[in-house]
């Protein structure tokens, strides 16, 4: 709301061809002009219908979620560090709430495409990209490792910083996840 009371102050009664001879220097750069004005409150005011429309969103999300009889699982998920609820609804709208499906863990890494590749030739291993999965559940699950290898006294955050001086921090990062 600052960038808004910025936008409709007042330019200081300086005379208009101020505002655009070379010599009016740094004292005038900040100023805008009417349409830069209007710009910016049309802007503002998408972003905050856009943002109504998120929390409105939200809240049909939780509602399913508790009318599914998926709470536990939902709360379930948010005792894992770096996971909250939004995260954890995404989690949930992905793999589902049933893990007998993948059979085992490194099947649902393999699936959710956060496992390493596997670049192997003569007996050298060398480093390979992760392979391909679901784009959404992975940035989600790489977005709850990085909360948790910042969360103090956490096993993310030890298993992080064992693995970041010989991997390299984003590299660490998706091997947390």
């Amino acid at each position: 709301m600052r960038l808004a009371a910025a936008a409709h102050r007042d330019t200081g009664g300086a005379k208009a061809e101020e505002h655009h001879s070379p010599r009016s220097g740094l004292r005038n750069a900040a100023r805008l002009g009417l349409v830069q004005r209007e710009l910016i409150q049309l802007s503002l005011q998408h972003l905050a219908v856009l943002e109504e429309q998120i929390e409105q969103l939200d809240a049909i999300i939780f509602r399913h979620i508790q009318s599914s009889g998926l709470q536990n699982e939902h709360d379930l998920l948010q005792t894992i560090p770096g996971v909250k609820k939004q995260a954890a609804a995404s989690i949930l709208a992905e793999l589902g709430p049933d893990m007998q499906v993948f059979g085992s863990g490194p099947k649902c890494s393999s699936w959710s495409g956060v496992c390493p590749g596997n670049n192997e030739s003569a007996g050298k291993r060398k480093r390979a990209p992760v392979i391909r999965g679901n784009p959404w559940l992975r940035s989600t699950l790489v977005e709850c490792a990085w909360a948790g290898a910042n969360k103090k006294a956490s096993a993310l955050q030890q298993r992080y910083q064992r693995l970041c001086p010989r991997l390299g921090h984003k590299r660490a990062i998706v091997a947390v996840a």
